[in-house]
Formats: C-alpha cells, sequence, structure tokens
C-alpha cells in the first residue's frame, strides 16, 4: 500500500505545488514506505525544518534507506560546523 500512495504522490507533486507533494509523502510515509520518509524529510529541510528533516532521515535509514542514512549523516556534521 505504502508504495502505491508513494507514487501517487510523486505523480501528483509534479503537477502540483509542493504543499500537494508533502501531504501525499506524509501520508506515504507514515504508512511506512522509507523512499517517501526520505523525500518527506527532504520536503521538509527545504522549508527549514531541520529538526522534521533530521526526525524522517532516521526513520527511513532506520526501515533499511541507505540513501537516507547518508543524508542523515550529512545533515548531523553539519550541524556540528
Amino acid at each position: 500500500m505504502g508504495g502505491s500512495i508513494y507514487n501517487f504522490g510523486l505523480q501528483f507533486g509534479e503537477k502540483h505545488a509542493s504543499i500537494d507533494r508533502e501531504e501525499w509523502y506524509r501520508r506515504a510515509a507514515e504508512a511506512g514506505d522509507p523512499e517517501a520518509m526520505r523525500y518527506l524529510g527532504d520536503v521538509l529541510g527545504s522549508k527549514g525544518d531541520r529538526s522534521g528533516q533530521e526526525a524522517w532521515y532516521r526513520k527511513s535509514a532506520e526501515a533499511g534507506d541507505a540513501k537516507a542514512a547518508a543524508k542523515l549523516k550529512a545533515l548531523l556534521e553539519s550541524e556540528k560546523t
């Protein structure tokens, strides 16, 4: 289920504003889709929500998303400097 919601959000997001895309990524992320979790982290980070970004990257990484793990590492390292 999560993957299909994620795919719909991806297609929907291409046609509509980022607010709509965020909503669909959130739905898919909350349904357990690791890739949607990572993309939601990206969206939140672009809006300046670093704590939300970190939380979703962490959840995605814990679900096995290697790209999210790399993004989380980079985010945490950037906060140290």
